[in-house]
């Protein structure tokens, strides 16, 4: 279901998978376009992970909060 792949994909984002307490992964919102605002009880980390259909696949990724600012350097002289 959409639900258990956006706590996979938070459990890989955590470098743990699920670890067999699934009920530690908790969605806090669902919004219109599939994406869930993720949170695990444990550790408070908390993901924003977007999940779509691909004919009989469900896909899910992440982004962890802490990584959500980029910061780009220009290597030219």
């Amino acid at each position: 279901t959409r639900l258990w792949c956006a706590k996979e994909a938070l459990g890989k984002l955590m470098g743990t998978g699920v670890d067999e307490a699934p009920q530690r992964f908790e969605a806090q919102g669902l919004s219109a376009d599939g994406s869930f605002q993720m949170r695990h009880r444990s550790s408070g980390r908390q993901a924003l992970v977007t999940s779509m259909r691909d004919g009989d696949f469900m896909i899910a990724f992440g982004i962890a909060q802490e990584y959500r600012t980029w910061t780009v350097h220009n290597a030219s002289n």
